[in-house]
């Protein structure tokens, strides 16, 4: 990640959750820890998460490169919460994930459970393509398989019109690549559609996702109509995702950080 600093205010840190802790008088200690706070101490204690270099100063215009990184010493998932502090400035709270997998899982990896597929205008003759990814965050090939019965519900619900179609509902991905899910949306009416979608995975776990997608009027909304799709595939920009481990890493747009098998990263 690389910062540049465009205003006087020099100096920032990332504050682990031991940095902030503050002293108790003995009377004032439980003794009694919560399950979150003894991951966060897992965590810790363990080095799970670094950032080189944690503090520094910058001037007007000097940019500073700063990398995170992820060990994988224990299967499961790691959370951890960051609070990046610049003096006199903001503070921002950082969540970092890492997850880590056995060799021979067949492990998809989502990093929410809801996605949103872009408007589309009702009356369209030919609706277009857009696309969900499915990372294989694991070290071995795996196949999926999209339950398309919701799909086909929807259709009967709708008097035969597909309103919500997969393209290639099966599918494999090798290791620490991303297969593309075809979606086509076509809205009969100006209301938002959704429906709960199961993916399978061979020899692996399902996974439950909402797909969401709207469709609005265009001669109802006029110039405030949602920007319009043409050909070719539109989806929301996705997370950035790395194949390799302890690799510098470039921003995004949230204040989430995901650090699975192959590096994932979003800022």
């Amino acid at each position: 990640l690389c910062y540049s600093m465009l205003t006087s205010t020099p100096s920032r840190s990332f504050l682990f959750p031991e940095d902030q802790q503050i002293e108790l008088e003995y009377w004032a200690e439980t003794g009694e820890f919560s399950a979150t706070e003894l991951h966060h101490m897992k965590a810790q204690d363990n080095r799970l998460f670094n950032i080189a270099p944690r503090s520094g100063k910058l001037h007007p215009g000097q940019q500073k490169a700063v990398t995170f990184s992820y060990r994988h010493n224990f299967v499961g998932t790691d959370r951890l919460p960051v609070l990046f502090k610049l003096s006199h400035g903001r503070e921002i709270l950082l969540n970092f994930m890492g997850v880590t997998v056995e060799r021979d899982r067949h492990y998809l990896h989502f990093t929410c459970t809801k996605h949103v597929l872009a408007p589309v205008p009702i009356g369209g003759f030919s609706p277009p393509k857009q696309v969900y990814e499915l990372y294989n965050g694991g070290a071995v090939p795996l196949r999926y398989r999209v339950d398309t019965e919701p799909l086909e519900q929807l259709t009967a619900d709708n008097f035969g019109h597909p309103v919500l179609q997969c393209l290639n509902p099966q599918g494999e991905v090798t290791p620490g690549r991303t297969a593309l899910l075809e979606w086509v949306l076509s809205p009969l009416e100006a209301k938002t559609y959704s429906v709960d979608i199961s993916i399978h995975v061979l020899e692996g776990d399902t996974m439950l996702l909402t797909f969401e997608g709207c469709g609005f009027d265009n001669s109802v909304l006029g110039e405030s109509a949602p920007l319009q799709l043409h050909d070719g595939y539109m989806s929301v920009p996705s997370t950035q995702r790395m194949a390799l481990p302890n690799q510098v890493s470039g921003p995004s747009t949230s204040s989430h950080i995901v650090l699975p098998g192959p590096v994932w990263l979003s800022w």
